[in-house]
């Protein structure tokens, strides 16, 4: 796939809210339930408590 380099930055806030999170690990685990196209383990990691989280600098 083609792609290019940019200098913005996106700050991505699909982690905020734990219904979030959980609508979007039911939504992975129902169009992949055996990991085929991606990590099982990235999946389960939407439910992690404790993410390590990298503080945004403006």
């Amino acid at each position: 796939m083609p792609h290019k380099l940019s200098d913005i930055r996106l700050k991505y806030l699909g982690w905020v809210k734990e219904e979030d999170r959980m609508a979007k690990f039911k939504r992975y685990r129902e169009l992949d339930p055996e990991g085929t196209y991606g990590s099982t383990e990235q999946y389960l990691s939407i439910l992690d408590d404790a993410p390590n989280l990298v503080r945004f600098e403006e």
